[in-house]
């Protein structure tokens, strides 16, 4: 039997769930192909929760959009991993999180605050950054190089709605001193 500390303590972690929205959690399952097609494996992850998302869950929201590689990765890689993260939910859902517990206001105070900081060349990170996130990730491994083959080469990109505005401004913070 557990203790009354034990109970307590699970108690206090249960308390919990509902914030970090797993209090609605039903399901976690997957499935594996495998030599399917041009593909060694493919697998997906599955996690069933009653609608809607609630606390950190909101964070990690990914709608069912088709995938598949895009033309610059190349047959010869290890691994590919992608994602359709829904980046605006992600965001609204931190701000509201952070505004839970700081206050109102505070996380967009925090976000405006940083782009007036010398440090930042006046990048603003969401509307210099988040803002042109279609929040399609790609992660790709690539096999080690045999002269040096105990480094991991992979690449994560991100896809952005409007490139050379993202070029423009990260070009201007990459000119600041001590950059």
């Amino acid at each position: 039997a557990p203790t009354a500390a034990a109970a307590a303590q699970w108690a206090s972690m249960a308390g919990f769930l509902p914030v970090l929205g797993f209090a609605k959690l039903r399901g976690v399952g997957g499935t594996v192909d495998l030599a399917s097609g041009n593909f060694d494996t493919i697998s997906r992850t599955l996690i069933y929760l009653d609608p809607p998302p609630t606390g950190l869950v909101n964070l990690l929201q990914f709608p069912a959009v088709g995938q598949s590689p895009p033309k610059w990765v190349s047959a010869q890689v290890d691994g590919y991993f992608a994602a359709n993260w829904s980046i605006d939910k992600a965001y609204t859902a931190l701000e509201s999180l952070v505004d839970s517990v700081q206050g109102p206001g505070f996380f967009a105070k925090t976000i405006d605050d940083i782009s007036k900081s010398p440090h930042a060349g006046g990048l603003h990170p969401k509307k210099d950054l988040v803002d042109h996130l279609t929040g399609k990730l790609h992660l790709v491994d690539y096999p080690a190089d045999p002269d040096t083959p105990l480094v991991d080469r992979f690449v994560v990109a991100a896809e952005l709605k409007n490139p050379a505005a993202v070029q423009t401004r990260l070009g201007k913070v990459a000119k600041l001193p001590g950059f």
